[in-house]
Parts: structure tokens; sequence; C-alpha cells
């Protein structure tokens, strides 16, 4: 297996696990020409309007630093057109910030399994038009993918475009 399919197979699971926690369920599209890697939907329980993200997920193994409370990532042209836009279905950018090193990444005993590293979200709703083939975008540290934040933000999915 290639570390880029490592990395995205690693990313996805971390997601999922993170979408579990949450009480959330997880679709994944046969093709992803929308720049949709999945869909979070509500369970039958979680809320009567069946709200809905779609997800863009990125991974690194890269050092990434945050500058006063947000870190830089390059998204091409494509993707960020896609996600900038507005859909009936509100989308998010994930990054997964992933551990280089194998054995750095998780940490496994009878009793847990600990996997390294964090995952942040931002929207790119209404973001600038841009010609460029990469922009940089800025993820704020404070939006950590947490399972108590998903929630949250499956409950803002319920937005009405203006």
């Amino acid at each position: 297996m290639t570390d880029n399919l490592r990395k995205e197979r690693l990313s996805l699971a971390y997601v999922r696990t993170i979408v579990g926690l949450a009480g959330l369920n997880l679709a994944v599209p046969e093709l992803d020409d929308d720049s949709v890697d999945f869909q979070v939907q509500a369970s039958s329980d979680f809320d009567p309007s069946s709200p809905r993200l779609d997800i863009q997920l990125k991974a690194t193994t890269r050092v990434i630093r945050f500058r006063a409370g947000t870190m830089s990532w390059r998204v091409k042209r494509k993707n960020y057109n896609d996600l900038r836009r507005v859909t009936k279905v509100p989308r998010l950018l994930v990054v997964f910030l992933g551990e280089a090193d194998d054995e750095a990444a998780f940490e496994q005993t009878e009793k847990e399994l600990c996997l390294r590293r964090a995952a942040y979200w931002t929207s790119l709703l209404g973001a600038p038009a841009t010609n460029q083939e990469f922009t940089t975008v800025q993820i704020r540290r404070a939006q950590l993918l947490t399972p108590l934040a998903l929630r949250r933000l499956m409950l803002d999915s319920t937005w009405r475009p203006a």
C-alpha cells in the first residue's frame, strides 16, 4: 500500500470514529467528482430535520505549524470552488494531521486503541473566487473535529440560503 493510501485510510478511520461517537451515520458516494468524499447523515433520533453535511477529507503527515491559532492549507482550484459555492447540503473541508511514523501514530493495549493527532474543519462557503491553481486557506486550531463539534455542525447545517 502506498503512503498516500495509508494516510487516506487512517484519516477515514479517524473520521469514522468521530462520526460514530457523535451518534451519526457516514455514507460514501460511489464517485468523488464533486469534492465530496463522504456525507455525514443524521441518525433516526438525532433531529427531525435530518441534517446532512458533505465532507472533503484531506490528510497529511507533514508537520503543520499553527501560527496565531491558525494553520495554512493549500486547496486545489476545483476543490476550493466546489467547497465555496452554495449547495443544498453544506460542505466542510476536514484536514487530518497524522503521524509520519507508524509506531508513533497509534498505541494499542487490551483496554484501548489510541490514534494520535487530530482533524480540523473549516467552511469555505462564500469564500472569494479565484483562478489560481491552489488557494491557501486558514483553519483555526479551535475548529478541532470532535463528536460534540460534529453534532453542533450538523444542527447548524439546517441553514437556509439567503
